[in-house]
């Protein structure tokens, strides 16, 4: 377990650096791809901490991109909301097991 948390430690904090150096041609690309992960892989903090860092340091170009990102960006949004109430779903319910009725 020890490997795994600094393995997702070691490759979060290199994130920065490749989302500075991305190119834009490719945070086009980037935004659909984000928003799929993001729905479905279980690595919900890897991947937030990916679309905060692209829409902060690239956030001009995806709003001269608006028109063309603009349902990956739903999707993305979509996406996080859903893992929100499904968080929010589970703490009802580890709490309603702890502190019965």
């Amino acid at each position: 377990m020890l490997v795994v948390l600094v393995c997702v430690v070691c490759v979060c904090a290199t994130v920065p650096l490749v989302i500075q150096e991305l190119p834009e041609v490719y945070v086009e690309k980037l935004v659909p791809f984000l928003a799929d992960q993001l729905e479905h892989s279980a690595h919900l903090q890897f991947y937030l901490c990916w679309c905060t860092l692209l829409l902060t340091l690239h956030g001009t170009v995806v709003k001269q991109r608006a028109l063309a990102l603009m349902a990956p960006l739903q999707h993305m949004q979509k996406s996080i909301l859903q893992k929100q109430a499904d968080i929010g779903q589970m703490y009802v319910k580890i709490s309603n097991e702890l502190i019965p009725m």
